[in-house]
């Protein structure tokens, strides 16, 4: 036995390589025949999206489990514990099963190495273990969310008979290509023949045009925001509540939303789409009450997440472009009447000239930057300085070395009329995240 812990396992896993060459999915297809091909006739709805594709995932997931469903999940990354990326029912996959299916694992990628297929990788483990588990506990349906991309992606061994694109835009390039149109090419890779397709707010022309390709070859059927079914009358009330209208082809309803922000609105949308879409595929009957309340009531951890309230103090894992746009039109819709000062920090693999060029013309006082513990390349205070003195600015910019003693002193020090907005890497938020809780 490899394993005398759920400690040692984890670390096993972990301490695989993260990323793999994504040039194809053979090697995870080789493993799983292995194994007998245990994500073969699993009921899926497969999401991707350059970004909106969690929150999705989770909006989804209360809506399906309202209407009585049996829901399992995968998702990535994860903001608590390892175990966060597969669940069932809303529950974490139990320690027990992940060290059994750990050993499973460990003794795969023995025979794997022994037949020269390779070593597996971190994402790839984890992908086969969700779908061990998900064989064995047979939910009714099974969310699957993309790690990045769609087309060679190692959630594309799974077939999913719906297919959720939430948006498309400029991130991950060294790997999705550099133009919409070729990010929405790999995205789209997880049609599969005869899919449900349901799309997001996306309105780059050569975009749409690549996922209506995919559409007409797998001879699916398309459900597109605006055409198919929309949102509109959104409206904010005084306990920031966002109100708003969704409609299809069937029906019209009001909604209500806890999370913050327009884009929360497009994510609780398609996740509306994608579950009517199902339970008309099961030929099941919607509760509309049951759903209304599962829609209120979604949450979804590092979004707009609040972590203090005197003085307020969010946290909101905004990592590209589109995700810092749709951060920055929440502070003013939400926020107007608050003296906002920014704590950032980011990955180099990013695209920091972006991100720290908008995060200029922002509706905040002051940015400070700072790093974090992280395996991965971290950007230094030094270099987003140098990215930001090339560049005239109506925002102040200083930093801090240790970003616990400023979150301590900011809710010291500071009133409540001021508030920190915590931001940039998803591992930065979800150590910040952890300090807190």
């Amino acid at each position: 036995m490899p394993f005398q812990t759920v400690a040692e396992a984890v670390d096993w896993i972990i301490n695989h390589e993260m990323d793999s060459n994504r040039t194809d999915i053979s090697r995870i297809q080789s493993a799983l025949d292995l194994l007998d091909n245990p994500q073969q006739g699993l009921p899926v709805i497969h999401l991707t999206g350059t970004n909106g594709k969690g929150s999705t995932t989770a909006f989804t997931k209360e809506l399906l489990i309202s209407q009585g469903l049996k829901v399992a999940s995968f998702t990535s990354p994860h903001i608590v514990k390892i175990n966060e990326r597969i669940q069932f029912d809303g529950e974490y996959i139990p320690d027990e099963d992940l060290f059994n299916y750990a050993q499973i694992i460990y003794d795969l990628n023995q025979k794997m190495e022994e037949e020269n297929l390779g070593s597996l990788r971190f994402f790839e483990i984890m992908t086969i273990m969700a779908a061990l588990y998900f064989r064995d506990v047979q939910p009714d349906v099974c969310l699957v969310e993309v790690g990045i991309g769609g087309l060679l992606d190692n959630t594309n061994i799974f077939d999913g008979q719906v297919a959720v694109i939430t948006t498309i835009g400029l991130d991950h390039t060294d790997k999705l290509g550099n133009t919409l149109k070729d990010i929405a090419f790999q995205k789209a890779g997880i049609i599969k023949p005869s899919a449900h397709v349901v799309t997001g707010r996306i309105t780059d022309d050569s975009a749409i045009a690549e996922i209506e390709k995919a559409v007409r070859l797998n001879d699916a059927t398309h459900h597109a925001y605006q055409d198919n079914y929309q949102a509109f009358d959104v409206r904010i009330d005084e306990n920031k509540l966002t109100h708003f209208t969704f409609k299809n082809e069937s029906v019209e309803l009001d909604m209500m939303i806890k999370m913050l922000g327009q884009f929360q609105v497009d994510n609780a949308s398609v996740a509306i789409e994608v579950c009517l879409n199902w339970m008309e595929i099961a030929g099941l009957t919607v509760n509309v009450e049951t759903l209304k309340e599962a829609v209120k009531n979604t949450f979804w951890p590092a979004r707009l997440e609040k972590l203090n309230d005197s003085p307020f103090i969010y946290i909101d894992g905004a990592h590209n472009v589109l995700g810092l746009e749709a951060l920055k039109q929440a502070l003013k819709d939400y926020f107007s009447d608050k003296k906002i000062t920014m704590l950032y920090s980011g990955l180099t693999k990013k695209d920091q000239e972006a991100h720290l060029n908008l995060l200029s013309t922002y509706p905040v006082k002051e940015v400070v930057l700072t790093e974090f513990d992280f395996v991965g390349e971290v950007l230094s205070i030094d270099d987003a300085h140098e990215v930001v003195e090339d560049h005239d600015t109506a925002v102040h910019f200083t930093d801090t070395d240790n970003w616990q003693t400023y979150i301590d002193q900011f809710i010291e020090n500071k009133s409540d009329q001021e508030m920190l907005i915590i931001t940039g890497s998803l591992y930065f938020v979800s150590q910040v995240r952890d300090y807190f809780k």
